[in-house]
């Protein structure tokens, strides 16, 4: 069934139940890095929650096959295309956190924080984290707040209509699905909204969701860099 025979209630509650499952599947992340178990169950832990995110993104690709979407290959001449959007993405990254430090003294979100938690040392939830930050988050989080949502909502309206929709829905979850409540959470959502923005336009002007794919996981992986290397530096 392509968009244009389902309602806007379909729709809608589609989108809602993939949000639903997005919640379910990340709050097993937090499995491979439990104090009182051993390595081996923190690793068991890890694991399930690659396969249940692994299961969603697999659903997710599913409805974007029913639409008629693909995940088409990257050509190799456009890789300079990509590390050009993820440069404006790391300059949007560091003028905004520099504005909200200089404003607030929040040098970094509650998300990236939780992000670093899981970085500590090398662990199960570290590798789990690597996997899921550079791969599982970026192909998932894709097909839902750009193939997902720019399929589904304002196709044929105002043309900047679900690129600004893909971009605030796509801040929500990085918010803890809360609404930004003072100044600095209202400067870290506009920072990962104009982000989601910036990968919904790069989506609707090529039409394909594997050049904001590699964007995004570009994009994790080199924030995950410097703290991994510490973390290896430390030898444990």
């Amino acid at each position: 069934m392509g968009v244009s025979e389902r309602g806007i209630g379909d729709r809608i509650l589609t989108f809602v139940g993939l949000v639903f499952g997005l919640i379910v599947a990340t709050s097993l992340l937090p499995l491979s890095a439990l104090a009182h178990v051993g390595v081996v169950w923190q690793s068991v832990g890890g694991a399930s929650f690659v396969l249940v995110y692994a299961a969603l993104g697999w659903l997710v690709y599913r409805l974007l096959r029913k639409e008629g979407i693909r995940l088409r290959p990257l050509p190799a001449r456009r890789f300079g295309y990509v590390i050009g959007v993820w440069l404006i993405l790391l300059v949007l990254s560091v003028s905004i956190t520099a504005l909200n430090a200089h404003l607030t003294g929040t040098v970094s979100s509650e998300n990236q924080a939780a992000v670093d938690q899981f970085l500590v040392h090398l662990s199960p939830a570290m590798i789990t984290m690597v996997i899921y930050g550079t791969l599982l988050a970026p192909v998932v989080e894709e097909m839902i707040f750009r193939g997902i949502v720019m399929r589904y909502f304002f196709q044929k309206s105002w043309w900047w209509a679900n690129v600004v929709l893909s971009g605030v829905l796509f801040a929500w979850p990085h918010m803890g699905f809360m609404l930004p409540t003072d100044l600095a959470n209202g400067l870290n959502f506009l920072l990962y909204a104009s982000m989601g923005m910036v990968l919904a336009y790069v989506y609707k002007t090529t039409g394909n969701l594997t050049y904001s794919i590699a964007i995004h996981a570009l994009n994790n992986g080199v924030t995950m860099v410097p703290i991994l290397l510490l973390a290896l530096q430390r030898g444990y």
